[in-house]
């Protein structure tokens, strides 16, 4: 026979596993692709890459000339839910807007989930003029979160200049500022979106994140904990002082 001690050890890791399996995180089908439009002067061309990109890639007008240059992209999406866009591009000669979206991660509805964006921004000046780079987003902002397939939710990294020669510059922005914030929706998808114009010639990289996270529901926690309280109880009247 199992003894008392034995079943009481049963009954914690059943509890155990049966909050575990409140808290865990909503599956989801996931898509990969990473879309460049990019357009310079007249000309508006659109790229998608389905794997991530390591080596660079020209953009060319329908003349076969060079209009920018993709230098990296990467979209890695996570069942959590979380979406991580990456991407690295140069300005042809001309002043040059690109529009940077990553895939779309859905998943079975979340209702009033906690969330959270964050965007880190580098530009550098490649031609030793000074390099701009102007957000196209709301408020001017470069980095914008998207859920439901169309509503805009965060909007990140406001427009920066550098004015040193051949100078860098890094700016990185979170919302919230720590932890995360609920969000009053039921939300069934969420995707990134840069959106800028970057002086000619110069070079800017950016990486995004936005995570969304389930909220445990307050019955369920109360319920595991009142079991967790019964079963303290239970286990001071089978364990005798010896």
């Amino acid at each position: 026979m199992i003894s008392g001690k034995w079943q009481i050890l049963r009954i914690v890791v059943a509890l155990g596993s049966l909050s575990f399996v409140f808290a865990a995180p909503a599956q989801g089908t996931l898509s990969y692709p990473v879309t460049f439009t990019v357009q310079c002067d007249s000309d508006i061309v659109s790229e998608v890459f389905d794997q991530p990109l390591q080596t660079s890639v020209e953009v060319l007008n329908p003349s076969g000339n060079c209009i920018a240059t993709i230098c990296q992209a990467d979209s890695a999406i996570e069942p959590d839910p979380v979406v991580n866009l990456h991407f690295d591009v140069q300005a042809g000669s001309s002043d040059t807007t690109f529009t940077i979206r990553s895939a779309v991660v859905s998943f079975p509805a979340l209702t009033n989930p906690e969330g959270v964006a964050s965007s880190s921004l580098t530009l550098n000046d490649i031609d030793g003029n000074g390099a701009t780079l102007t957000g196209l987003e709301s408020g001017g902002n470069v980095y914008k979160t998207i859920y439901n397939g169309s509503v805009s939710c965060t909007c990140l990294n406001s427009s920066y200049s550098v004015t040193n020669p051949y100078d860098g510059q890094v700016e990185s922005n979170r919302d919230p500022i720590s932890g995360m914030s609920i969000m009053p929706d039921t939300i069934t998808s969420i995707q990134s979106e840069y959106q800028f114009t970057l002086s000619a010639n110069d070079q800017a990289s950016g990486t995004g994140t936005f995570d969304v996270q389930p909220v445990p529901e307050p019955l369920t926690l109360v319920g595991v904990l009142t079991g967790l309280a019964g079963l303290g109880g239970y286990v001071r009247r089978r364990v005798k002082p010896q």
